[in-house]
């Protein structure tokens, strides 16, 4: 009587466990041993939000802690090719430097490009403010170049 029991038992709980079809219902929770996927985050939400486009991955070489965001292709109503670099300062250095050179100021070789900075420098980011200007045949700069 004893065995009797125990195998209805166990026929019953082999019913009750069994399904159609034999497949699984949907596990809604996370697997426990996966970890989470995280989702990136914008690092500069407030230029999204604004129309700005995170253009960053098309700069591979650029260290952590620097993104480049490109303009919308209006910017207050005029039409605008225009690039921003944000550094996150407790990330990356910030050089500020001067092309002031008294050997160039004055002179009628051609000041460097940003690009021939570059070139000298291997830094990753060159900014000039593009202020040059030329009076009595001389060439002089009146610009800086931030690394």
């Amino acid at each position: 009587m004893k065995f009797r029991k125990i195998y209805l038992l166990l026929a019953l709980v082999g019913v009750a466990c069994s399904s159609k079809g034999n497949t699984t219902p949907e596990w809604p929770w996370e697997t426990p041993d996966k970890p989470a996927e995280e989702n990136p985050t914008e690092p500069n939400p407030s230029l999204v939000e604004k129309g700005w486009s995170n253009v960053t991955s098309a700069y591979a070489s650029l260290p952590e802690g620097i993104a480049v965001y490109k303009a919308p292709a209006t910017l207050e109503g005029v039409k605008a090719v225009a690039y921003v670099a944000v550094a996150d300062l407790s990330v990356v250095t910030w050089d500020v430097w001067s092309i002031l050179d008294p050997e160039t100021q004055g002179t009628t070789e051609s000041l460097k490009t940003p690009g021939e900075v570059f070139a000298a420098t291997s830094a990753p980011i060159v900014m000039n403010g593009g202020y040059f200007f030329s009076e009595g045949g001389k060439r002089y700069n009146a610009s800086v170049a931030v690394s």
